[in-house]
């Protein structure tokens, strides 16, 4: 697939979905395997520099762009939940939880997708990543100088540990495993 303007891409199950940033618009695309697609345009919603999650049990994407949106995979509807919510965004499917922070500044926060507020904690540095864990039920952020291990369900940090200088970018395994 050629893509002008993909800003992030998730798997969810058999099919992923795209976001990508087309003129002033953000649009969120279901897409399968079998090539059939269902878009979504948020009109005039900017999505450049934005991230996304997904919601696989109930077909939802989640946009952070300084907001927070979800969209409904399945009706294409769109809303913003909470404004004002950061840039990044994962999901904690082990909680329901939809955690987000703004890169650079220290606070982390939890949602549900009514955009009430579950949880905030407050990182000893500026968040720069995150990255869920689903299956043990957590986030890590990559904050100045260290990987911070949250419990999504409450907020609680779990660990620490230190993170090599000039990082750019981390991947981990589901299970916690890998780095």
């Amino acid at each position: 697939y050629e893509m002008s303007g993909l800003q992030a891409a998730r798997v969810m199950g058999d099919d992923f979905v795209t976001l990508e940033s087309i003129g002033s618009d953000c649009v969120v695309t279901h897409r399968t395997h079998s090539d059939d697609a269902w878009a979504t345009t948020m009109a005039g919603v900017s999505c450049d520099d934005a991230q996304m999650a997904t919601d696989a049990e109930r077909n939802l994407a989640f946009v952070a762009n300084g907001d927070l949106w979800a969209i409904d995979l399945i009706t294409g509807e769109s809303r913003m939940i909470v404004e004002g919510a950061g840039d990044m965004v994962e999901y904690d499917p082990n909680s329901g939880a939809i955690i987000t922070a703004t890169h650079g500044d220290t606070p982390v926060r939890a949602w549900n997708v009514h955009g009430s507020n579950i949880w905030n904690v407050y990182a000893d540095g500026a968040v720069y990543q995150l990255h869920n864990l689903a299956e043990m039920g957590a986030m890590v952020a990559h904050t100045d100088g260290e990987f911070v291990a949250f419990d999504g369900r409450t907020g609680e940090v779990w660990g620490a540990g230190v993170a090599w200088d000039n990082i750019q970018f981390f991947d981990i395994s589901g299970d916690g495993t890998h780095l």
